[in-house]
């Protein structure tokens, strides 16, 4: 048997050897970060008079929005969801929401810009200089699925609302479509104006909100594509309209990346999730979002009917509005033919809430989802993904620790 100090010396020995390991763990941002207790379900709760420090965190961090974890805001705006969701009661108690939680007024002429250096970007390979082969090809697949599922034939002519900074609207212009480019970014215009003349590229560029299209020719357009832009207008209902009637008699209006939820409004309303707090208050940006049946009941009250199929950016939906049975049906088809199925988004489980130590969860285009924090152990149960009838079942987890 071993005598009581050489216990305490193999102990000291064993614990030294976990030195260097604590060290580089105190020392890493993810602790300094979440140095909270790691039990049960963790939130991080900020109030809006928090907003300013929290904002230096996620610039501190490089924005790895991965560390702000189950991050939830404590906001003193009222804002009652029983009110009439279009009425402009409901609207202005959005608006204070957002004056609260950004700490200004909205002007998303001047507020939501980019500083850049276009000279850059010019000659790049995509205008956002991308060269991530998967993320780029996840953005062009989107954006040509989307082109393809409107069903168009010849020069179509077709609007790109919220063109930023062009991608979607070169794809457009490659696939031989006439485009019209709607964004509010000065800067970002002149650069796609720059590349489009370089390539040849049959793409005119509007320097307007979304509130100017109006001033755009009724009856021209076959589709106006929204590509994770129509979530920054302010009443979608209004701008679907005024679309509505730029439309030819078969024209549709088509988006993607999208944020269709009711994680946090049973209607409409910002999002709270950590990402759209930050942009919000950093850079004045209006992130909103809608359930469902408020953003199909948009297109219905100005005599459109809205379809939400499969194929969407990132795993997600693309949605597409019809004026006729005729279109829809061909559109269905054409979504048959290449593989897309009709989404039933009402049977997709929201819930902002969950959290672990190993993780968090995230909304990434318009869904609710995981993300994993890098470099760690842990699991995440989810599903089931098949139906199962009544029953008792069996689970068995199996333990595979990455560090021995």
């Amino acid at each position: 048997m071993k005598s009581l100090s050489v216990c305490i010396r193999e102990a000291q020995r064993r614990t030294a050897l976990l030195d260097p390991y604590r060290a580089a763990l105190e020392s890493s941002k993810k602790y300094r970060y979440n140095r909270i207790p790691l039990k049960g379900n963790v939130i991080m709760e900020y109030k809006t008079s928090d907003l300013d420090g929290y904002v230096a965190k996620v610039c501190e961090s490089k924005g790895d929005f991965s560390l702000f974890r189950a991050f939830k805001l404590k906001y003193d705006t009222i804002v009652d969801q029983e009110l009439d969701p279009f009425s402009e009661k409901y609207y202005e108690q959005q608006l204070a929401l957002y004056r609260e939680i950004a700490g200004r007024e909205i002007e998303q002429a001047s507020g939501e810009l980019h500083k850049i250096d276009i000279s850059k970007l010019i000659d790049a390979p995509n205008p956002m200089g991308i060269v991530n082969v998967a993320d780029i090809g996840e953005h062009v697949r989107c954006n040509s699925t989307m082109l393809s599922l409107c069903c168009l034939f010849g020069q179509a002519e077709i609007l790109d609302m919220g063109a930023g900074y062009g991608i979607s609207s070169e794809v457009y212009a490659f696939s031989a479509a006439k485009v019209h480019a709607v964004d509010i970014d000065p800067l970002l215009s002149r650069l796609a104006i720059e590349r489009a003349s370089r390539r040849s590229l049959d793409i005119i560029r509007h320097l307007m909100n979304f509130d100017d299209v109006e001033k755009l020719d009724n009856d021209r357009f076959e589709a106006p594509l929204f590509f994770q832009s129509l979530h920054h207008c302010l009443k979608p209902w209004e701008l679907i309209n005024v679309l509505s009637q730029k439309l030819t008699k078969n024209g549709v209006i088509c988006f993607s990346g999208e944020p269709i939820q009711s994680i946090w409004w049973k209607n409409w309303g910002l999002r709270l999730d950590q990402t759209s707090v930050f942009v919000a208050r950093a850079h004045g940006w209006f992130e909103s979002g809608w359930a469902l049946e408020f953003i199909t009941e948009c297109f219905a009250r100005n005599g459109m009917d809205l379809t939400i199929i499969s194929g969407g950016s990132g795993g997600g939906i693309i949605g597409i509005a019809t004026k006729t049975e005729d279109k829809k049906k061909e559109i269905l088809n054409k979504a048959g033919l290449i593989g897309l199925t009709v989404k039933d988004c009402t049977k997709i489980v929201e819930d902002s809430t969950f959290s672990s130590v190993i993780g968090s969860a995230v909304n990434r285009y318009g869904r609710p989802g995981y993300a994993q924090v890098e470099d760690n152990g842990g699991v995440l149960l989810y599903g089931p993904y098949v139906k199962l009838p009544a029953g008792r079942y069996e689970s068995r987890l199996s333990r595979c620790p990455r560090y021995v």
